[in-house]
């Protein structure tokens, strides 16, 4: 008997299934994986072995299938109580044998003692369906797993509340509580699972906790030494090849490619980050986002993987998640066999509604950046990921470009990070191969790609950085202008200053200084801005300035991480009448935060006042516009939107005034300064002019610079059963086809006229009296590369 004859059925938790299984003893094996004996029974119903999951209403029936036909071979468990009862049903039958265990007896959860009762486990545990059990769990992360079995990402919910980890089960009505442990507590190593995604859902909740990272500790001023605290433990980063013998050492490009100039379109840039691992306990999906305050949107993060190729890290969440209608962007249910889904999918379908948005798609992070520096060290694998990095973009054309954030050449980033001297000049290198390869990729596609960088404001990560090597081959640069100070240091303080008042030069003023004396230009310098906190516990106010500049080891509860809280979360408190979260403003530093004695927490912050005073500040420098990281932590829309005061101060025109005025977060204590929280600077900034958007489906002029109408742009839109006659100039006039796939139309010539056929929809477009021969691809929009791709084939 082969290998490839044996059929192999997991048991999976699916409400209300009840599948009939093609079982054949001789060959096939039932997976139950980590499933408890206590979620399942077995019986004999008329000749048939029927596996039932009650608490599921779920059923598996192996037809025409007896127990006396079976043996060990046939099932394979991990749980002993699930071998115990499959041992005892062979023994009723009367076949001597006993349940196979597939790991060693050593990988059975050590302590694990599943609590009908719901008090008290201890020591790791298996997570099983036990209807309304809520149980506490005394959990030792240096020694204790929790084992999901076949759970998959959308059975259990991750949390962190008042300190201890929660994990729900969904629809069940039951909790296990890890007493104690946080988030930043566990690791990968506490977790085991058979399904790939659900250890993806772990990846992306871990990765989380400490993705933004901290600026390295600014020169302390004399204070009692803090205990040691314990490194957060991070997601593990994938092998990469170790290149043997000394690193190469590869010299800066001899001919820089001239400044990239993006679209040229010279407007604002608002950008923002999206996390992948949102979906989950943070329940922030694409349709949240307003799109409509921002021109670009970064999908955070794919990976490098052990190959040093571009690939995705959480590929359910990217690409298999299905939306219901109510969480989808364009309010109609994902189907089980779509070709894509996932976030990907929902990206695509924000651009159809929002046209001028572009995708990027960021690569590696705090927690992904380990296998940069081998990557990037020589030519063969920059060449190996630029290939895949094209290869990605066309596979999904949602996105219009790649935001790399290696955090960080040269050093700085995650301890176990390779990392080399030449770091930088190598990131140079890496920029100008993706640059080539995204050229080429234009003239196939018809569409520009652009790169962005997500870059350091800390002076001894920009001397690493090699600024001057990689701005020609950047349209901007994501100044990461916050951390300056965090949980990490004992002593209170602000986390994204305009002016450092304390010593170090750790502020925005002197980070944006540093990027224009290497040379970039100011209008690639994208000034970034935090929606979310660092925050201090044990705080108390001995100078009257809201415990500024105070001393204590302990960190705030934060949201979903010890230190942090989400902006929105700090909005709630400090608008909330009955709390004394009180809201100050250091006019020194230019600097909002906030403090709760009676809770003794001190929080930095920012609010659309603060964003507008940076904007104007931006704005005076010539700078290229604002990013925000992250837009889960984000109010989504209003006036207490930083996103939207961002957009409203770049695009309308809006003035600090104006922004602040339409705010409930207002200054109730000023420090130092002129005792207001005003402009600091002089300038009236002039926004852009925005072009009218045309209405989806008809035609719209395109007018030349005599102000007569030259073309005519028609857009393919779906329209059952149409068939539309256009009188097409092919001297001027375009198609634009959207995000319509290649697979959706056929071209042909007909009488002397290009049809354009879409079959699915008995639909036709004729362009009257125009062949293939008057075309060219000037005449074709598309987003789809597949779409372009046809077109050229059909033009040659």
């Amino acid at each position: 008997m082969s290998v490839q004859s044996t059929t192999v059925y997991t048991i999976n938790w699916s409400w209300g299934q009840h599948a009939e299984l093609a079982f054949d003893p001789s060959r096939d094996v039932l997976d139950f994986g980590w499933f408890s004996g206590s979620s399942f029974t077995l019986s004999e119903i008329n000749g048939s072995v029927v596996i039932s999951i009650p608490s599921n209403q779920q059923t598996y029936t192996l037809t025409g299938v007896s127990f006396a036909d079976l043996s060990a071979r046939n099932v394979v468990a991990k749980d002993a109580a699930a071998q115990a009862l499959w041992t005892q049903a062979f023994n009723d039958a009367g076949v001597n044998d006993s349940a196979v265990n597939d790991s060693p007896v050593s990988d059975t959860p050590a302590g694990d003692s599943a609590n009908s009762s719901g008090n008290v486990l201890t020591g790791g545990f298996t997570v099983t369906w036990a209807w309304n059990q809520q149980s506490v769990v005394q959990f030792d992360p240096q020694t204790d797993q929790i084992k999901f079995g076949w759970f998959g990402p959308d059975n259990f919910n991750v949390s962190e509340i008042n300190g201890s980890v929660l994990i729900e089960v969904v629809g069940n009505q039951q909790t296990y509580t890890l007493q104690g442990v946080s988030l930043a507590d566990l690791t990968m190593a506490n977790i085991d699972a058979l399904d790939g995604n659900t250890i993806a859902k772990w990846q992306g909740v871990l990765g989380a906790v400490n993705e933004v990272p901290p600026e390295p500790e600014t020169p302390q001023l004399e204070t009692p030494e803090p205990e040691p605290e314990a490194e957060l433990e991070e997601t593990p980063e994938p092998e990469t090849p170790v290149t043997q013998g000394p690193d190469p050492i590869t010299p800066t490009p001899t001919n820089p490619a001239p400044p990239v100039t993006g679209d040229a379109s010279g407007k604002p840039i608002i950008a923002a980050y999206y996390p992948e691992w949102a979906i989950y306990s943070r329940d922030f999906d694409i349709a949240d986002i307003a799109a409509d305050d921002l021109t670009h949107l970064i999908y955070a993060f794919a990976q490098i993987d052990s190959s040093g190729r571009m690939s995705l890290f959480d590929p359910y969440a990217a690409v298999e998640k299905t939306f219901r209608a109510d969480e989808s962007v364009d309010g109609v249910a994902d189907t089980w066999d779509q070709t894509l889904a996932g976030n990907f999918n929902q990206l695509a379908e924000l651009k159809v509604t929002n046209p001028g948005l572009k995708n990027l798609i960021a690569v590696g992070g705090w927690t992904l950046s380990g296998p940069f520096s081998d990557m990037a060290a020589t030519a063969e694998g920059r060449a190996n990921f630029a290939d895949s990095a094209v290869e990605f973009l066309k596979k999904y054309t949602m996105f219009d470009g790649l935001d790399f954030d290696w955090e960080y050449p040269g050093g700085g980033g995650l301890e176990s990070n390779k990392i080399r001297p030449e770091d930088g000049e190598n990131y140079a290198l890496l920029l100008q191969a993706v640059r080539q390869r995204l050229d080429a990729l234009e003239i196939e596609t018809g569409r520009y790609y652009e790169i962005s960088v997500a870059s350091p404001a800390g002076s001894d990560k920009i001397a690493n950085f090699n600024l001057e090597g990689l701005t020609p081959y950047v349209d901007f640069f994501n100044l990461m202008a916050y951390d300056f100070h965090g949980g990490w240091e004992n002593i209170t303080g602000h986390q994204a200053p305009m002016f450092d008042t304390i010593g170090g030069d750790y502020d925005i003023v002197t980070a944006v200084d540093l990027y224009k004396q290497a040379g970039v230009p100011a209008d690639k310098i994208v000034l970034g801005a935090p929606a979310y906190t660092r925050a201090w516990a044990g705080v108390t106010d001995t100078d009257g300035d809201g415990g500024w500049q105070e001393v204590t080891n302990q960190l705030a509860p934060g949201s979903f991480e010890r230190g942090v809280y989400d902006y929105k979360d700090v909005v709630d408190k400090v608008l909330d009448p009955d709390s004394d979260w009180t809201l100050y403003w250091d006019d020194e530093a230019q600097a909002a935060y906030v403090f709760s004695e009676s809770e003794g927490i001190y929080s930095t912050f920012e609010t659309p006042t603060t964003i507008a005073l940076k904007s104007q500040w931006a704005q005076s420098q010539g700078l290229g516009g604002m990013m925000f990281w992250d837009l889960s932590g984000d109010v989504t829309q209003g006036p207490e939107s930083l996103t939207n005061a961002a957009y409203r101060s770049w695009y309308e025109g809006a003035t600090v005034e104006e922004i602040s005025a339409a705010s409930a977060l207002q200054a109730d204590v000023v420090v130092g300064g002129n005792g207001l929280m005003d402009s600091f600077v002089d300038y009236v900034y002039t926004p852009p002019e925005l072009p009218v958007v045309p209405e989806q489906g008809v035609s719209q002029p395109v007018t030349g610079e005599s102000g007569s109408v030259d073309a005519e742009v028609f857009t393919i839109n779906w329209s059952w059963g149409s068939n539309t006659i256009l009188d097409f100039d092919p001297q001027t006039d375009k198609l634009d086809f959207g995000w319509i796939g290649g697979d959706s139309f056929t071209l042909s010539e007909q009488a002397g006229s290009v049809v354009i056929g879409l079959p699915s929809n008995d639909q036709t477009y004729v362009l009257q009296g125009v062949t293939a021969d008057d075309m060219s691809l000037q005449n074709i929009q598309a987003l789809d590369a597949s779409a372009a791709a046809q077109w050229g084939a059909f033009l040659g």
